[in-house]
């Protein structure tokens, strides 16, 4: 037998009478004769209605019951109550519901309580054959007026001698019981449940770890009430691919961390950790009532849409050759042009990348005119005469074996040195362009703008040239670069334009106050040294007012060097009614936000940090446990002083961890950032004055562990090859180095527990020095044992697991863990 209730409704037609539909027509009730004398005090009619069966599961029909008021005074209402049990028998369930009538006019307090006077009417009524549920009339007649009326159980409303039945008498005159009746509605379902998808579709890789998440949302839907199970989920590699369990494809896929349930029937699943391709989801459901939905296949894909980045040559030159009769050719190879070389997940290889297996080398280039169509299979391009003379833009695009591709844009400077081509016609005119320093700058796209406009491109020595410009036109020759603009910018040039502003060191030529003017505002301050840090830490990709270099025509005066943003100063080159060649140009390059122009000076950096020794300091070692989550203090060493800023960039090894966020400490939120693509941590901080570190950290770095790991190997070199520089107040620099004392350096005794609570099952870790018995002993909250597990253990890390259901039940738990070395402690929590 499966008979106990799980549920119960109550439907409240409560004590109201019903409406006149109901009196028309009840199952088995059929009106005729002379029912009942019209001139008694209590005379009336209850017609209960029949068991019945719903075959599909639907919502069962409106209660119907039949109230005939045939007294002088006779007010009846209902009160009608549902409750649903499991089944006993071949149905799904059943809903019992019970009517309970009372005549207001017949109601005494004073025989009790309500339920007191509650007559409960036999449900084999009215033929006593054995047959329950058959409906049945409740007649009451006074036909001799003495206010104790006889009651008659009918299938009609026809009073029959035969039909009278006793119940207890009532404890005053005229005061009638209350009458109950229970009808049974079996309800069965043959209907599966259905799974339906919600969200899925395609998902992006990380395309620095390889691997990507998919979040994959499906509806539960049944034609029955009750609750929709989620019997089983599982996973299969390509279309139709076999169905396994999720954990085989995404190690560390659990049901209790991936699957959760939003409510009404909806599910959303993760599934982490996958490599690109097609996957499906298998899906199983079970109804209330058994029935198991068929198996869904829900697809979705892993895709990589991240293209390869190529690192392009500033500029390349190549000089004309003698082909047919009056022509030269020069051939220009994709390969030419790669400056470094590009990993990628799609990569051709086989070299993968250092550090990053599954980054493989790109080795597929194409090269094409700038604004041509794309072709991976276009390896080279052919200049002829006509290009003799120009820097033609070109680009280079590096595709995956996916056929992903971007590009980056240089080009190429077509000299005629031996002179094979005729000579061109017009007005050659040239100049160069400098770093205040006097290095040159190539890549500079230079326009001739005018009637005839033309472009050149300065090459590795700065120089560019306009090989014929039409004669008696007016041309105005303006400098454009407006990329890579976190280009040598660093904390020195934070510390210069903090102290600036704060009048403490003043900028003493024209060029510091055109690059600090970062928001092109015509003026400094401390909106220019905020948008400043934002783009060292990488959180801008550009200056929203201004580009990244501007140019100042070389040779110009400020009539008020002080000032000189408060005047219109030249970033162009104006020729009126050119006749005569002008190769003198010169312009004076100026990176935004570069106060120490150190831009384009790649032995800027080895000089200054020659001058120190490597500064280091200490973070504690400790094991983490993969998914387990750290919060890690980052500290300067002790004692420090005349810093006036830090510089740091630390990434952790994808495959390794993940950085969650950070929280301030003595830094602010706006002088550091995380980026979650590439897992790395920037920090870029001019400090106060005369600041003396002590313990508080700087910041807080959350952690979780993606393997079981020490929190030395996390760590990996950043793209910078200087992880970390401490800027001192004599304007040298000192490199920062990170130690981590080893495990056994530590005095204080080992002990995580993760997850803690737990559901099903949960790891302890501890540490011992030598080989020794070991004791692990859980009590519950009264105190008693309720498990001892003995061992021998090696020295090291040791682990000892604890399941869920090798415990009583969900709860608070103590352990202890005896070892000759000590005595370990803990609480747990288990959970349902």
């Amino acid at each position: 037998m499966k008979a106990f209730p799980f549920a119960s409704l109550v439907l409240a037609l409560a004590w109201m009478q019903p409406e006149c539909a109901f009196s028309q027509a009840i199952a088995g009730a059929v009106h005729g004769g002379d029912p009942a004398p019209k001139d008694t005090v209590r005379s009336y009619n209850i017609c209960f209605p029949a068991d019945f069966e719903l075959r599909t599961c639907s919502i069962p029909p409106a209660p119907k019951i039949l109230l005939d008021e045939l007294g002088e005074c006779d007010v009846l209402a209902v009160q009608i109550e549902e409750s649903k049990y499991r089944a006993s028998g071949d149905e799904c369930f059943k809903i019992f519901r019970t009517y309970t009538v009372m005549n207001w006019c017949a109601y005494s307090e004073e025989c009790g309580s309500r339920e007191d006077q509650v007559f409960v009417v036999n449900r084999d009524a009215p033929d006593f054959d054995g047959v329950l549920g058959e409906g049945v009339c409740v007649l009451v007649r006074d036909a001799d007026k003495n206010g104790y009326p006889e009651v008659y159980y009918s299938n009609d409303l026809i009073a029959d001698p035969g039909e009278l039945v006793a119940i207890p008498t009532p404890c005053k005159k005229n005061a009638h019981p209350l009458w109950r009746y229970t009808q049974v509605i079996k309800v069965y379902d043959v209907e599966r449940p259905v799974v339906q998808l919600v969200g899925a579709g395609t998902f992006s890789m990380n395309s620095n770890t390889c691997k990507g998440n998919a979040l994959v949302r499906f509806q539960l839907t049944d034609n029955c009430t009750g609750p929709i199970k989620l019997e089983k989920v599982e996973l299969a590699k390509g279309k139709g691919g076999a169905l396994v369990a999720p954990a085989s494809i995404a190690p560390g896929w659990s049901w209790a961390k991936q699957v959760v349930s939003l409510g009404g029937g909806l599910y959303e699943v993760a599934i982490n950790g996958l490599g690109t391709g097609e996957y499906e989801l298998g899906i199983l459901a079970r109804d209330d009532c058994g029935n198991v939905s068929l198996q869904t296949r829900i697809p979705f894909a892993m895709v990589d849409n991240e293209a390869p980045v190529p690192v392009c040559h500033h500029g390349l030159s190549a000089d004309l050759m003698p082909a047919e009769e009056g022509n030269g050719m020069v051939v220009v190879w994709a390969s030419d042009l790669v400056a470094s070389p590009v990993y990628d997940c799609h990569g051709q290889g086989p070299e993968t990348q250092e550090g990053n297996p599954g980054q493989k080398l790109i080795r597929l280039y194409s090269i094409h005119r700038a604004g041509e169509l794309a072709d991976p299979e276009q390896q080279s391009l052919i200049f002829t005469c006509e290009d003799a003379g120009d820097s033609v833009l070109v680009e280079l695009h590096a595709w995956d074996t996916l056929f992903n591709h971007r590009f980056c844009q240089t080009y190429v400077h077509i000299q005629d040195n031996q002179q094979i081509c005729a000579p061109l016609a017009g007005v050659p005119v040239a100049g160069v362009i400098e770093t205040p320093s006097g290095f040159p700058m190539g890549g500079v796209e230079v326009y001739a703008n005018g009637e005839n406009p033309s472009m050149a491109i300065s090459d590795g020595k700065g120089k560019f040239r306009f090989a014929g410009l039409d004669k008696s036109y007016d041309y105005s020759i303006t400098p454009f670069y407006d990329k890579d603009p976190a280009f040598g910018l660093n904390v020195r040039d934070l510390i210069m334009l903090q102290k600036h502003i704060l009048g403490l060191e003043p900028f003493t030529n024209p060029v510091q106050w055109i690059a600090a003017d970062v928001n092109r505002s015509g003026g400094v301050t401390v909106t220019d040294l905020a948008l400043l840090q934002k783009v060292i830490l990488r959180q801008k990709d550009h200056f929203p007012e201004n580009t990244s270099w501007r140019f100042l025509v070389d040779g110009y005066v400020f009539s008020n060097p002080e000032q000189p943003l408060g005047e219109l100063f030249p970033e162009s080159v104006d020729l009126n009614n050119l006749i005569t060649q002008d190769t003198s140009l010169h312009f004076v390059a100026i990176k935004t936000g570069d106060l120490d122009e150190s831009a384009l000076r790649p032995e800027f950096l080895d000089d200054r940090n020659r001058q120190y020794a490597a500064r280091a300091f200490q973070w504690p070692d400790r094991l983490l446990r993969r998914g387990e989550m750290f919060q890690m203090p980052l500290a300067l060493p002790e004692g420090l002083e005349g810093v006036e800023g830090l510089e740091l960039e630390l990434q952790v090894a994808p495959e390794k961890a993940r950085i969650l966020g950070a929280k301030p400490g003595l830094l602010s939120s706006d002088q550091y950032s995380v980026d979650y693509r590439q897992e790395l941590l920037r920090i870029a901080a001019a400090l106060p004055e005369n600041r003396k570190f002590g313990k508080d950290p700087l910041l807080y770095i959350i952690l979780e562990a993606q393997a079981d790991i020490a929190l030395s190997d996390l760590w990996r070199s950043s793209a910078r090859e200087v992880p970390g520089m401490l800027y001192l107040a004599n304007g040298a620099v000192q490199p920062l180095e990170f130690v981590f004392p080893p495990f056994a350096g530590s005095k204080e005794p080992m002990l995580r527990m993760f997850p803690n609570p737990f559901q099903e099952e949960t790891r302890i870790v501890f540490e011992v020095e030598t080989e020794q018995d070991a004791e692990f002993q859980v009590c519950d909250a009264q105190g008693r044992v309720v498990l001892i597990r003995k061992r021998r253990i090696s020295s090291g890390v040791q682990e000892f697991f604890l399941r869920g259901e090798d415990l009583p039940g969900a709860g608070l738990y103590r352990f202890s863990i005896r070892t000759a070395e000590g005595h370990f402690t803990g609480t747990l929590g288990h959970i349902y």
